[in-house]
């Protein structure tokens, strides 16, 4: 999941990690030199593949076909008076928008945009993909053409990002403390793309957590014997 800063706010350079099916580290200024790179100034980048331009254009759309990235299961939670989840399988930027025409063109055949995060000042915020923005610091979040519009309001505040394919065993972790651990689990797992996001369960375990086990905790979790949290605010009311 991407970490809120010291300041308790998220990056849009988190977000970029997050996104990243690798989760190899990116900066935004990485992420977008790779989205346009000039291969003349890169000396181990292939200069041109003429031999490509060549083939017949029908297997060149194959291979452009092949070469689509794989939504990944997301979850972008905005800040408002009662925190909104948006959960759906999407991708981030990814370098076949920017290759070439053909690319570009078969690219966004299957995928569209549907949300834009952009900073301002130390926050990100989120619009509609097509609202013009002067922020150089902005990405968009793509899904399928299939897929149904994501209702989000303009200007709000991304307070996280999840990417659940990083989780171990559909476990992520919320709260970690000596004699307690919150973490939320995503019942259909493994996940296969399409699978419902929204259905993550809170679960709490009182086991103890010693310093020396926390590296292989996201392991041990299917091993510990979880309980569902109780509504504070119904157990108040009930009491009346």
């Amino acid at each position: 999941m991407a970490a809120p800063t010291t300041s308790g706010r998220i990056t849009l350079s988190q977000i970029i990690n997050e996104l990243n099916p690798d989760h190899d580290p990116h900066t935004l200024s990485q992420t977008i030199n790779e989205l346009n790179r000039d291969p003349r100034r890169d000396p181990y980048a292939i200069r041109e593949l003429p031999q490509f331009q060549q083939l017949p254009l029908e297997l060149q759309r194959q291979i452009w076909q092949l070469a689509l990235p794989t939504p990944q299961p997301l979850e972008i939670n905005i800040k408002s008076e009662q925190k909104i989840k948006r959960a759906f399988w999407g991708v981030g930027p990814f370098p076949m928008l920017e290759t070439c025409k053909l690319s570009r063109e078969i690219a966004l055949s299957v995928f569209e945009p549907r949300i834009q995060l952009y900073t301002s000042e130390d926050k990100v915020l989120c619009t509609t993909p097509n609202t013009g923005l002067e922020s150089a610091k902005r990405i968009h979040i793509y899904t399928k053409t299939r897929h149904s519009d994501i209702e989000i309001r303009v200007g709000s505040e991304v307070c996280s990002v999840i990417n659940w394919i990083h989780s171990t065993l559909g476990f992520q972790i919320i709260e970690l403390s000596e004699f307690e651990i919150t973490a939320r689990y995503l019942a259909t797992w493994p996940l296969e793309e399409g699978d419902r996001l929204d259905n993550a369960v809170l679960l709490q375990s009182r086991l103890p957590v010693y310093e020396g086990t926390r590296r292989s905790l996201p392991l041990r979790l299917q091993g510990m014997r979880f309980f569902t949290p109780r509504n504070t605010s119904r157990d108040k009311r009930n009491r009346r």
